[in-house]
């Protein structure tokens, strides 16, 4: 019964282990990762910066104000039913904060969900790092 340690040390021609001197071996072996650049001009940085489309929040300020409008006639309705009244909904106010509501929502959708600039360059940057991946490379002595 042979062990492989053992037919490698035997001393078969060529089949000897490779010596490397220890001045060639990194002490302090580095990692490094690489991964192509992606190249932004001038116009991407732009619209990086600016961030969203102020549509997007001024559809959300009006959304808010909707929900705020409808809490402040539930809670005038809530008020009404605790001191003992009927609990008489203002329609003006009631079919105001359901109008906001209904076109803010649909218009912040239709802002957030149809690309824009700021939609497609934040995508060709996505595609550009998941496409292009990251390589290690391992350093020694600098």
């Amino acid at each position: 019964m042979t062990n492989a340690s053992q037919s490698a040390q035997s001393g078969t021609p060529g089949q000897q282990p490779l010596q490397v001197p220890s001045s060639a071996v990194a002490i302090d072996p580095k990692i490094y990762i690489q991964q192509e650049p992606y190249y932004l001009t001038e116009v991407q940085y732009e619209r990086i910066k600016a961030g969203q489309p102020m549509a997007i929040t001024i559809f959300m300020n009006l959304l808010l104000t909707g929900a705020g409008a409808a809490f402040t006639v539930l809670g005038q309705a809530a008020a009404n039913l605790v001191s003992g009244k009927s609990a008489n909904l203002d329609p003006a106010a009631e079919w105001t904060a359901i109008v906001t509501i209904v076109v803010a929502a649909l218009a912040w959708f239709g802002a957030r969900f149809i690309p824009g600039k700021y939609k497609r360059t934040m995508k060709a940057i996505d595609d550009h790092f998941k496409t292009t991946p990251a390589t290690r490379h391992f350093g020694g002595k600098p």
